[in-house]
């Protein structure tokens, strides 16, 4: 009679736990792509610990939840049905965020189905910190560059030093610098987000206070990153470039990041709760009315999950790797003035993942040097798709080359990305698109979606990733014409060879 009592007790606990853990269980290869994400990018290790946060947060609430019963709402479960369909179009894609998003959604609408809505709202908050699981941010990297160098060269001007900005690249009487990728701050944002949500959590007892110590969690990273730029351009110029460059810049970075963010913390001590106020909050608690449906919905949803997993495998099962009907694609002698060089002078080439075809050829005119390169994918198929992560410009993990400063520009065509990229003290301006089917964007996104379309009412999946490159040296709007001149004389040709090999490969 004892245990039957505990067990009465904690069904709520053990439920939460049964669903956090086996659904992502479930979701198997979903969750493996993103504790890849976790361990190859220092971005987002944190992800390790998101799991075992939510679970110690609602350990912690483990006194009140004993006195809280399941109150299934089986209604719910038609949220979860068309999560679960939207992670299926995402798998069939390969759009991994969004898979990975769907998943922890689904876990999301079996607690509310499960527990009920009174259990749900009482633990919203640990809930939706699983969500910082999801490798999100990337996207942020060149808005928190542009804003970084910005302000720096505002705060330097403050001081009275000369200094002359060209977009990312600015010039102090004592050296350059720039701000590339690490000196976004995106890691910074991330890991004070990660920190503040936990923090509001439990030194807040009210969603106000807490909402307002996460817009800080949000906004101060931001700001104390172009403190943290400035200050260290300060260092390297006073010290005649001798601190606060090579790893004595990322040491330093850290160091004043951790003041800043602990002074932060410090500062929302002094509006810490006590706890009558969280006791306020908890929830009142239930007559003891069990609701033996809770175990047979949650095994339910289970098992349409499974199915959902096993219909994927079906469905991904009749993608196959297509014959190859060329080793490599023709390559083309000229476009109008512009004519392909006998001698390979590429000094960098983007990353292809597992491409079917691939070109990389350097062609010349009066204008300069301008290099093609054409990842082409005959059928878009896990591991081996144009619109990818892993088909990048460059190696964002220790490579040489490193990216300064991207926009959308526009060719007559379609807006194309524009990048330029870095190595010592060599630079590119290169362009890059998708082709998917007939469609030609710079955006991932509208890509995938078009693919995803492809995929549904078509029998045609082909895709490329291309760039045009071209050397920069001091004037950008030199090699901007030089890169469309080569645009506007080559387009028509690259489409045509590109539809040419579509056609065979269908055959």
């Amino acid at each position: 009679m004892m245990k039957r009592n505990i067990y009465k007790n904690n069904r709520s606990l053990i439920l939460i736990f049964s669903i956090i853990l086996i659904v992502p269980a479930l979701f198997y290869q979903t969750t493996l792509d993103m504790v890849e994400v976790w361990w190859v990018n220092e971005t987002f290790t944190h992800g390790f610990l998101i799991f075992p946060i939510v679970l110690w947060l609602i350990w912690g609430k483990k006194d009140n939840l004993s006195k809280l019963y399941p109150a299934p709402e089986p209604i719910v479960l038609v949220g979860t049905f068309l999560l679960l369909c939207l992670w299926l179009i995402s798998a069939l894609i390969d759009a991994k965020v969004v898979m990975q998003l769907s998943m922890i959604s689904v876990i999301l609408t079996l607690l509310w189905t499960i527990l009920g809505r009174k259990i749900f709202l009482y633990l919203l908050f640990p809930f939706l910190y699983l969500f910082l699981a999801v490798p999100l941010g990337q996207s942020l990297i060149p808005i928190l560059m542009e804003f970084t160098a910005n302000a720096t060269v505002y705060l330097v001007k403050l001081t009275g030093i000369p200094i002359y900005q060209d977009g990312l690249n600015f010039i102090l009487p004592s050296g350059n610098w720039s701000v590339v990728e690490e000196c976004s701050g995106v890691r910074y944002l991330i890991a004070t987000l990660t920190l503040g949500v936990v923090y509001a959590y439990l030194t807040y007892a009210t969603l106000k206070k807490r909402l307002i110590f996460i817009a800080f969690a949000i906004i101060v990273p931001i700001f104390a990153n172009s403190l943290r730029a400035f200050i260290i351009v300060m260092l390297g110029h006073f010290s005649g470039m001798k601190l606060a460059i090579g790893t004595d810049h990322l040491l330093y970075g850290w160091v004043l990041f951790g003041i800043i963010i602990f002074t932060m913390f410090y500062i929302g001590n002094f509006w810490r709760d006590n706890k009558s106020d969280f006791d306020k909050k908890a929830p009142v608690s239930d007559t003891l009315q069990l609701k033996p449906y809770a175990a047979i919905y949650l095994t339910i949803s289970l098992i349409v999950i499974s199915l959902f997993q096993l219909l994927f495998y079906q469905l991904q099962s009749h993608t196959v790797s297509p014959q190859q009907t060329a080793s490599a694609i023709p390559k083309i002698d000229h476009f109008g003035p512009w004519r392909r060089q006998s001698i390979d002078t590429s000094i960098w080439s983007p990353i292809f993942h597992q491409p079917d075809l691939t070109l990389s050829d350097i062609y010349a005119s009066d204008q300069g040097n301008v290099q093609l390169d054409i990842g082409y994918f005959y059928t878009q198929r896990e591991g081996s798709e144009a619109v990818s992560t892993s088909n990048r410009l460059v190696n964002p993990y220790g490579g040489a080359w490193t990216i300064v400063s991207s926009s959308v520009v526009k060719t007559g065509e379609f807006p194309v990305l524009e990048t330029t990229i870095l190595r010592s003290n060599k630079q590119l301006l290169t362009w890059q698109w998708y082709r998917v089917g007939d469609l030609q964007t710079y955006s991932p996104y509208k890509a995938k979606i078009y693919q995803a379309y492809m995929q549904i009412f078509s029998e045609r999946t082909d895709g490329a990733y291309i760039t045009l490159s071209t050397p920069l040296e001091e004037d950008k709007k030199d090699a901007r014409i030089r890169l469309l001149s080569f645009f506007n004389k080559s387009i028509n040709d690259i489409n045509n060879q590109l539809n040419e090999l579509q056609k065979k490969g269908s055959k």
